[in-house]
């Protein structure tokens, strides 16, 4: 297998192997666990892949808890109002 194919099949089995680490976390919740933590893992990868820095998968990472941290928040006050 060449070096591209490789890479390609790490990137899926290891997105994989992530959601099912979090299965029991979500009450074995497939679809939550497969398919949106699954892609979450398949992009901040592909952010390493590409630039072969941990800070920017990192970076995004917590860009994206706090976005939606924030719109929790604002959300939770404009309920309450």
């Amino acid at each position: 297998m060449d070096r591209t194919a490789a890479v390609f099949w790490a990137w899926l089995i290891s997105a994989a192997m992530f959601g099912a680490v979090h299965l029991p976390t979500y009450n074995w919740n497939f679809a939550r666990c497969f398919i949106i933590i699954g892609t979450a893992r398949l992009v901040l990868s592909l952010a390493y892949i590409k630039t072969k820095n941990l800070w920017v998968g990192a970076g995004a990472h917590i860009l994206n808890d706090w976005f939606l941290i924030l719109i929790n928040v604002v959300g939770a006050r404009f309920l309450q109002s």
